[in-house]
C-alpha cells in the first residue's frame, strides 16, 4: 500500500510540475513577441562569375538569397526587402548605390508578402543591379574608356550590401511595423580575378595588369 502511494504522489508531483512548465511557458510567450532576423545564403549567391559584353565584364547585376527566421512566440508578415545602402572600402565611384530590386521567387523560395511563422524560416531570391562605374560602362555606347573601371577595381578592398526588412508583428494593442538588418560581403577577390581573366581574353592585357598586378 505504501508503494502505492509513493508511486501515485510521484506520478501527480511529475504532472503538476510537466503543468506548471507549460503554463508557465504559454505565460512568458506573451512577452516574446514574435521578430524577423534574416541570413545569408551563401551558396546562392550569383556575382561577378565572369563574362561580360563589348570588353566589359559583368560586375553590376547580382542575385542573393535571404533566409527569413523568427524565434519569437507570434507569427510576422515580411513586407519588403530592399538594399539599404551600399558600403565600399575604396573607389566610392564604382558602386554607389543599388536599383530594380526585384523578389523573383525561384523554386523553393517565396515572394512578400510572406507570413513567417513562429520558429519557421523562408527564403528569399532577390535579384538587382548596382550604379555607379560598374552599371554606366556596361550601359554606354559606344563603349567608353574602361581605365577607370579597372582602376577602381584593382584598388576596391571590400563592397557590402546592407539590406534591410520591413515587417509586421501582433502586439497586445494592434501591429506595429519592424526593421531588421543584414550586412551581405560580396566576394571582391573572385571579381577581379574574373574581371582580368575577361580582359585577358579580349585582349586588353592592359587592363588586367590595373585589376590584378600578378596576372
Amino acid at each position: 500500500m505504501t508503494a502505492s502511494l509513493s508511486l501515485a504522489h510521484a506520478t501527480f508531483v511529475l504532472g503538476a510540475l510537466t503543468f506548471l512548465i507549460a503554463g508557465t511557458t504559454l505565460y512568458l510567450a506573451r512577452f516574446r513577441p514574435g521578430r524577423v532576423t534574416l541570413r545569408h545564403v551563401p551558396t546562392h549567391l550569383e556575382w561577378a562569375r565572369g563574362g561580360g559584353t563589348n570588353e566589359v565584364p559583368d560586375l553590376y547585376r547580382a542575385t542573393l538569397r535571404l533566409a527569413a527566421s523568427n524565434p519569437g512566440a507570434h507569427p510576422c508578415i515580411l513586407e519588403r526587402l530592399v538594399i539599404d545602402r551600399v558600403e565600399i572600402d575604396g573607389p566610392v565611384e564604382l558602386a554607389t548605390d543599388a536599383a530594380l530590386g526585384e523578389i523573383t521567387g525561384a523554386p523553393g523560395t517565396e515572394v512578400l508578402a510572406a507570413v513567417i511563422d513562429s520558429g519557421a524560416s523562408e527564403q528569399f531570391e532577390f535579384k538587382f543591379q548596382l550604379e555607379g562605374l560598374v552599371s554606366s560602362v556596361a550601359n554606354t555606347t559606344p563603349t567608353p574608356d574602361l581605365v577607370p573601371l579597372a582602376t577602381a577595381l584593382g584598388q576596391l578592398k571590400s563592397l557590402d550590401l546592407v539590406i534591410r526588412g520591413e515587417y509586421q508583428r501582433g502586439t497586445r494593442g494592434g501591429t506595429t511595423v519592424k526593421t531588421t538588418r543584414l550586412t551581405v560581403p560580396l566576394p571582391v577577390e573572385r571579381a577581379r580575378r574574373n574581371a582580368a581573366e575577361f580582359w585577358r581574353g579580349q585582349n586588353r592585357s592592359d587592363l588586367a595588369e590595373l585589376v590584378d598586378p600578378t596576372s
